[in-house]
């Protein structure tokens, strides 16, 4: 399973660590493990296995991490793809 290219990220934010994931599992599984390292989350909707929405609302009702900010995007144009 291919890992996800997420974006570049401009010039001022080089110096983040980023971390990829294969699915939302394994995102789920990193997250605990380094949640007071991790700043902000990037969650794509169409995740192999289980949504976006579904690891969003898993990360929300998390104690240690329900307060880092998600961004939810996805790679498809049509609505009818969501």
């Amino acid at each position: 399973m291919e890992k996800h290219d997420i974006l570049k990220l401009p010039h001022q934010f080089r110096d983040f660590k980023t971390i990829r994931y294969s699915n939302g599992k394994e995102a789920l599984r990193i997250i605990e493990s380094q949640y007071d390292e991790i700043f902000l989350i990037l969650l794509e909707i169409m995740m192999p296995g289980r949504s976006g929405y579904y690891h969003l609302e898993e990360i929300k009702n998390h104690g240690l991490f329900k307060k880092i900010p998600v961004v939810l995007f996805t790679t498809k144009s049509f609505n009818e793809d969501i």
